[in-house]
């Protein structure tokens, strides 16, 4: 998403200008859709700054609901899991760190059901700490 948006400021703010002076050379009519995007493009150059504390406030905003919404980690969590090759590397990932923490105190004498109380907190996919509790 952080790609995307930078991509679209990129054509917005540097690719769309330039077409706007081919199509000004023109000297024909604009379609309409043609008109708002170059509209939204002139409005980005000028106002960019604005732009910038808005996606900064969205990023802001939306971690620090993330840290205290459970549902919203949860939501995310199984949206991440689902991506077709970072949904596996994250939940081999979270597997891995489960049963490495797992063996660590294991060896270290705890019994088995006390290492897996302890070790429910371990991984970083949340719901995968809410299965396990």
């Amino acid at each position: 998403m952080v790609v995307a948006v930078a991509v679209m400021s990129v054509l917005m703010i540097f690719v769309i200008p330039t077409f706007k002076e081919i199509f000004d050379g023109f000297g024909a009519e604009l379609p309409a859709f043609t008109l708002f995007l170059i509209g939204i493009s002139e409005f980005m150059q000028a106002n960019w700054w604005i732009m910038l504390g808005g996606v900064m406030a969205f990023f802001y905003s939306f971690s620090y609901i993330y840290k205290r919404s459970a549902k919203l980690r949860e939501a995310m969590d199984r949206i991440m899991l689902k991506i077709p090759v970072i949904g596996v590397i994250l939940e081999k990932s979270a597997i891995a760190r489960f049963a490495r923490t797992l063996s660590t105190i294991f060896a270290a004498g705890v019994p088995l059901v006390d290492a897996l109380q302890s070790v429910a907190g371990a991984t970083v996919i949340f719901s995968y700490f809410l299965e396990s509790s």
